[in-house]
């Protein structure tokens, strides 16, 4: 497949009007039994609004509503089954809280961080941990307290852990000033604020992830009017900011994604003279950061300056990206890069109707990927759900939730790799409770609804897949490698091998491999082989290895 995008390549034709409505309202019908939601007179509400005038009539709604999900799952032979269960988790959070988000710790832990009201008009910073054996939350502990009543949503704080299991904060309690606090037990205790930004210049849009190695990076937008200046900065004791890029789109926020070698990629919405605002990239290695690229050249210039920021999603060097562009109407598109985001694959848009945007991400063993994204109908936000395999076809997708006008969704791995149905868990900022009959519904106790979502089991979702087109999982596991083996050491069960750089994930060099008896007996010192490998701990091992044959030269004739 090529990458990058191609001087006069079509963009896939939006669907007819009727296929736009048929797909989703009959999405939006079944999404009782998708989701386990029960369906509301509301979803009646809906078909009589958006279907053919014999939709005006409710006993032929109502025979619609309960005959037509599992048509509507199968749509068309290019969009396979997906049924998700959809389980509502009690959140952690008081009623009034704001800025729900979620993140992975290294051991695939889920943290939960967001703001809530404090007496005397302060706004507190808390978290908590998420059991998922039991569902459950761990008490929630407070990071620290604003002076303000109110943050508003560019001052949006992020939580990241580190292998080590230490947290790191980066929030705003005093405005303007990107503040970095740090716990080593367990957020019990927070050390003293250390300011990232420049003196004298605000920050705004801060996001934070963890370094192998114990050490954070972070990036935000200096803001001047409608543009900005983007930097960053790692938490070690001499770091000072960088200027990754002089001219971005000011009102939306950066995002991180570290590699297993400590390298990462920034993706932002760059501002060029003339009011483009395309999502670019850049990337930082070797304590240093390359010069931004455009991921995907949308030639989008919207009339007022966006607050619709990208998403990056990463598994070793595979990297996945969604984001929102009008250029040539509402769309949310996907790419993916394989080379830890040296070159990305030609987007696909995977939006339904009416998107508004706001995407989120997470990325599969078995290479597969979800995206949640917020479409608008004609009197709600919801939140879709949709999986794109690892060959890259997308399955139907399905309603989660609702949430407000602004909010971005967020979904992080819960569980993936072994038998079991893989689980993300997807935060959203649930409306205010308008009526009695409303709040009795509301499905927690505060505005901010957790949900977990169990994928289909890799059973249903062979049956999906009808030509095994999808990899097999030990196609898919660990990361592909070409060298040359240099020596081999049988005793201790190792070789070693001079390789190519695995961006992301391993240097070029010569590295010692645990290898099983089968490899030992197959390769030489010498060949040049394909191979994948792995990481276990502080130990690589090789598999699925195949040597090249060198072809013999052959002599010309003449």
């Amino acid at each position: 497949m090529p990458t990058h995008a191609i001087p006069g390549q079509k963009i896939r034709p939006p669907p007819s009007r009727f296929q736009v409505a048929a797909s989703f309202r009959l999405r939006t019908l079944s999404k009782g039994i998708i989701s386990g939601d029960k369906t509301t007179a509301l979803d009646v509400a809906l078909v009589k609004e958006h279907h053919h005038p014999a939709m005006k009539s409710p006993a032929l709604a109502l025979v619609l509503l309960l005959a037509l999900p599992a048509l509507a799952l199968r749509a068309t032979d290019d969009s396979p089954a997906f049924i998700v269960k959809n389980d509502l988790v009690p959140s952690p959070a008081v009623p009034g809280a704001s800025a729900p988000r979620l993140v992975n710790a290294p051991d695939g832990t889920v943290y939960l961080s967001w703001l809530e009201p404090a007496p005397a008009r302060r706004t507190a910073l808390r978290f908590a941990r998420f059991d998922a054996a039991t569902r459950t939350w761990s008490p929630a502990r407070t990071i620290g307290e604003s002076h303000a009543p109110s943050v508003p949503a560019n001052l949006t704080p992020s939580l990241a852990i580190s292998s080590a299991n230490a947290l790191a904060a980066l929030w705003h309690p005093a405005t303007a000033l990107a503040t970095l606090t740090t716990s080593i037990d367990g957020g019990l205790n927070w050390s003293a604020p250390l300011v990232l930004n420049r003196p004298s210049r605000p920050a705004d849009h801060a996001t934070l992830q963890a370094l192998p190695g114990g050490q954070f990076l972070a990036a935000w937008i200096e803001p001047e009017g409608k543009s900005g200046t983007l930097l960053a900065r790692t938490t070690a004791q001499d770091a000072a900011p960088v200027v990754v890029d002089p001219a971005v789109s000011a009102g939306c926020a950066p995002v991180l994604a570290v590699f297993p070698d400590g390298s990462a990629v920034v993706a932002y919405r760059g501002l060029t003279p003339d009011g483009i605002r395309d999502i670019r990239t850049a990337r930082f290695h070797d304590g240093r950061w390359d010069a931004p690229a455009t991921l995907s050249p949308d030639n989008w210039k919207p009339s007022l300056p966006t607050r619709n920021s990208p998403a990056l999603a990463v598994r070793g060097p595979h990297l996945a990206a969604a984001w929102f562009t009008a250029a040539e109407g509402a769309r949310v598109n996907v790419s993916t890069s394989d080379d830890a985001g040296a070159q990305w694959l030609i987007p696909s848009r995977v939006d339904d109707i009416a998107p508004l945007g706001s995407p989120s991400l997470a990325l599969f063993d078995d290479g597969s990927l979800l995206v949640a994204w917020v479409e608008r109908t004609a009197t709600e936000r919801v939140v879709l759900l949709r999986r794109i395999s690892a060959r890259g076809s997308l399955s139907v997708p399905v309603q989660i939730g609702r949430t407000v006008d602004g909010a971005t969704p967020t979904l992080v791995r819960v569980k993936d790799g072994d038998a079991t149905p893989a689980q993300v868990l997807v935060t959203t900022l649930n409306p205010p409770p308008a009526t009695p009959e409303s709040a009795a519904r509301l499905p927690s106790p505060s505005f901010i609804t957790l949900r977990l979502v169990t994928l289909p089991s890799a059973a249903e979702l062979a049956e999906a897949d009808p030509c095994n087109c999808d990899p097999r999982p030990e196609d898919v596991r660990g990361y592909a490698i070409k060298g040359r083996v240099v020596s081999i050491d049988a005793a201790r069960g190792t070789l070693q091998l001079e390789h190519a750089a695995i961006l992301g994930v391993l240097p070029a060099g010569t590295t010692t491999l645990q290898v099983g008896p089968e490899v030992l007996r197959d390769v030489q010192p010498g060949r040049t082989i394909l191979a994948r490998v792995e990481r276990t701990g502080a130990d690589w091992s090789l598999f699925n290895v195949r040597t090249l044959e060198t072809v013999p030269a052959v002599a010309d004739p003449r």
